[in-house]
């Protein structure tokens, strides 16, 4: 069964979201899966900003203190099937990705004098580097600040600091799935699977990498190469479980 989360902040809806409503939107969805679907194993897979969503969703969900794999259901919640890993699909810096365009820099100073007013929930403006969402203040300070709830993948973060982000998603398989051609890092394609090799660094021992040469961002025009590594994670994932 293949479910797409269409969340809070899907399309345009980001710019008003935070990663927390969209862990809990995952959450309530899975919860909706095993009570109305019978599901009780799920992959999850996150594209661009959705991988943020797929890391907060661990920290807040699966792992516990001690990094230890540990589905976290209250007495009064519904239960949610077993996860059994994660794909990160063009895990990339929006911070690194947003800096790329320096007339956002009256933006930012409006969202930073919000923010500092208490007033962060507030839209700011619109994203027109991207696609015209409306944005609040908080939520694009989250963005575009290295050190950001949304800044996990940034070259700018110590080690140390990626490996708190990023552990919590070694407690299952993780495949990064990244494309060899990713116009939204920095440095070039030469940079891509260096890049992802720190992020498998970070996260651990299940962690493996998948480059798609000469795929874009959105992996137009090589989505078969995408699908076949994406099949042979969750082929072996199965073998896994029944084992």
């Amino acid at each position: 069964m293949l479910a797409h989360a269409s969340i809070q902040s899907a399309w345009q809806g980001y710019g008003t979201g935070s990663l927390d409503r969209d862990a809990a939107d995952l959450h309530l969805l899975c919860q909706h899966l095993r009570a109305h679907h019978g599901v009780q194993e799920v992959v999850l897979m996150g594209h661009s900003t959705g991988c943020q969503d797929a890391v907060r969703y661990m920290q807040r969900y699966i792992a516990d203190g001690e990094g230890r794999g540990q589905e976290t259901e209250a007495a009064d919640e519904a239960p949610v099937p077993r996860l059994l890993g994660t794909i990160l699909q063009a895990p990339v810096s929006d911070s690194e990705w947003l800096s790329s365009y320096p007339d956002l820099e009256p933006l930012l100073a409006s969202a930073r004098a919000l923010v500092a007013a208490g007033r962060g929930e507030e839209v700011v403006g619109r994203l027109h580097v991207a696609d015209a969402a409306p944005i609040s203040a908080a939520r694009l300070l989250s963005l575009a600040s290295v050190g950001g709830d949304d800044s996990m993948f940034c070259e700018g973060l110590s080690q140390e600091a990626m490996q708190r982000i990023l552990g919590p998603v070694g407690c299952r398989p993780c495949l990064l799935l990244v494309s060899g051609a990713d116009e939204c890092v920095p440095g070039g394609p030469e940079r891509v699977a260096e890049r992802a090799e720190a992020l498998q660094r970070a996260i651990g021992g299940s962690a493996s990498v998948v480059v798609v040469p000469e795929a874009p961002h959105n992996l137009a025009g090589h989505e078969v190469e995408a699908c076949a590594a994406v099949c042979a994670f969750l082929e072996a994932l199965t073998g896994l479980a029944r084992g």
